[in-house]
């Protein structure tokens, strides 16, 4: 079975896995992706598409143009169609990709009433060899390393990954007085010479006041084995000064904020953090809060007192 378009995104489990529009190859004329923006059949707008889909690795339709802020009707199919970009759906069977008009389904399945068609099914959008050769040249980003590997990921870690643009397009709409200043998404820091990449980093501004923030995803699976085999890197980095490295401009500390799948693990991690680590800056959120709540609101994040989640308010991002 597909997930679909009705489901809620909270459903998708590592009983999923990823079915591509298109196989990734390199055999493809990407000599012509120059030409083809001279002549304008490549834009200024798709180079912005690809580098908000590269930043955040997959982005569906609806996010894409809340991030761009201007709607892209059928845009996203010509890209696919020009392998700048590629696209998947999430199949919990053995499935190809699904058809995009009813007449491509044989008879004997429309018989049965068991056809599911591309626009029934939840589309993630990727970046494509083109793509890539279209931000070498048209931006100052670095993708010598990037292949097309990295668009291949379990189910869980594409719902984190769209958690994460959820949080970003909420400070985008939502924040009015502080200005986020960076958002780097997985980036790798070295304690005692051991590398500890994060989801994501942020840098909220108000004038001169400045708060860094490191965000950590996780979902119930997470909890405790994962959680614990990264707490202890986490606590070295955020309690002596090997944050310095990383956050050179800002006397304190960065604050951990950790992102659950729901209140329940929220209440155990945040037990976690406060009794098993040194760690005294970290915020708790949940998924659903960070998508639906403006962040600046009581409820839209947590902090641990007396054992227990109590609502706060988070004047950075206001």
């Amino acid at each position: 079975m597909y997930f679909l378009n009705n489901q809620n995104l909270l459903e998708i489990d590592d009983s999923y896995h990823q079915v591509f529009k298109n196989p990734f190859h390199v055999n493809l004329a990407l000599h012509e992706i120059p030409r083809m923006k001279d002549a304008g059949d490549l834009t200024d707008l798709d180079v912005k598409v690809c580098k908000l889909v590269h930043k955040f690795t997959f982005l569906d339709k609806q996010r894409i143009e809340r991030l761009l802020g201007v709607e892209i009707k059928d845009r996203l199919e010509s890209l696919v169609n020009m392998r700048v970009l590629n696209k998947f759906v999430l199949s919990n069977g053995y499935e190809d990709y699904p058809k995009v008009h009813d007449l491509d389904v044989p008879d004997i399945i429309k018989m049965k009433n068991k056809e599911v068609l591309e626009k029934d099914c939840y589309i993630l959008y990727c970046l494509d060899m083109a793509g890539k050769v279209l931000l070498e040249k048209y931006t100052n980003l670095d993708l010598e390393s990037w292949y097309t590997s990295e668009n291949l990921i379990r189910a869980n870690a594409v719902l984190k990954k769209l958690i994460l643009s959820d949080f970003y397009i909420n400070i985008m709409e939502n924040t009015k007085q502080y200005t986020c200043e960076e958002f780097n998404l997985g980036r790798t820091f070295y304690v005692n010479k051991k590398p500890l990449t994060n989801d994501a980093d942020l840098t909220m501004r108000l004038n001169n006041h400045k708060v860094n923030y490191i965000l950590l995803t996780l979902r119930d699976e997470d909890f405790p084995q994962y959680l614990r085999s990264i707490s202890e890197r986490y606590e070295i980095l955020l309690t002596t000064k090997s944050w310095k490295k990383y956050f050179f401009e800002i006397e304190e500390s960065p604050v951990l904020l950790i992102i659950c799948e729901n209140t329940d693990l929220a209440l155990r991690v945040g037990q976690f953090i406060s009794q098993c680590t040194n760690i005294e800056r970290f915020r708790l959120g949940v998924f659903e809060n960070i998508r639906d709540i403006k962040l600046s609101d009581l409820g839209a994040f947590y902090k641990i007192e007396d054992d227990k989640l109590k609502k706060i308010k988070a004047g950075s991002f206001e």
